[in-house]
């Protein structure tokens, strides 16, 4: 079997292993991109293969090939946008998504999850041209419950998503059953990095609404002993907050 693979990062380090693990004996193209990009070709050499960086020549490289001339394209953590060039290249693909698609498309899911009030989870799905709107080969909900950070829901997502892949890439390598399509169409918003910046920043000296908000909360801060309380889906909670200054930036307006 003939697999093409983009990927990056730690985590995509651990699919890596994962893949490896399982399944030495296909042949592979690894294309490697920054983050974590040394350990990652340390890894791919221990396990005799192949690998080429990400840049306009192995792009190039790749379009020269015959129109599915790849069994599969795994995108593990690859961070490449694909187009149709790429993907006529292959017979099937997958890409490992940290959401519960049709929820969460593009950049940041776990935030958007956390902060729209969404499900989250792991989607195994086929690449397509529109970001995260491919079909849907498997897919498992992580349920969470509030109060939960998004750090917190983070590590929970990613240990999913290195746990579904190595249990499920056996069964998809070889199955030839069909998968689902996502429903939703443009119902559901794909996500951009510059999106998640803009909502980062709480600006009080504009929005009165969060100023008193935040206050009310600081107002009510006496310590362990006494704190604002609210009520949340039946259940009551107590609230305080760690503000601490740093360094202003000008164009945070």
């Amino acid at each position: 079997m003939r697999i093409l693979v983009f990927t990056s990062k730690w985590i995509g380090l651990e699919l890596i292993n994962s893949l490896l693990t399982q399944y030495n004996n296909d042949e592979y193209i690894f294309v490697v991109s920054d983050p974590d990009s040394k350990k990652i070709i340390e890894t791919i050499n221990n396990f005799g293969h192949k690998y080429m960086l990400l840049n306009d020549s192995t792009i190039k490289w790749i379009k020269k090939q015959d129109e599915k001339s790849f069994d599969w394209l795994l995108n593990l953590w690859g961070g490449y946008v694909f187009k149709e060039d790429i993907i006529s290249r292959v017979v099937k693909s997958l890409n490992v998504h940290p959401s519960f698609l049709p929820y969460g498309r593009g950049r940041d899911p776990v935030f958007w999850s956390l902060r729209n009030d969404q499900p989250s989870g792991v989607t195994l799905h086929e690449i397509s041209l529109n970001i995260d709107d491919g079909p849907i080969l498997y897919q498992e909900e992580i349920y969470y419950e509030f109060p939960i950070t998004g750090g917190q829901l983070y590590d929970l997502v990613i240990k999913k998503c290195i746990e579904v892949f190595s249990k499920q890439w056996p069964l998809l390598r070889s199955d030839k059953s069909a998968s689902k399509i996502q429903h939703g169409g443009n119902e559901y918003k794909t996500a951009k990095r510059k999106d998640l910046i803009s909502d980062n920043l709480l600006n009080l000296d504009k929005d009165k609404i969060s100023r008193e908000l935040l206050l009310r909360v600081l107002a009510s801060d006496f310590g362990e002993n006494y704190s604002l309380k609210l009520n949340y889906r039946n259940k009551r909670y107590s609230i305080r907050l760690l503000i601490e200054q740093i360094e202003f930036e000008g164009k945070d307006e």
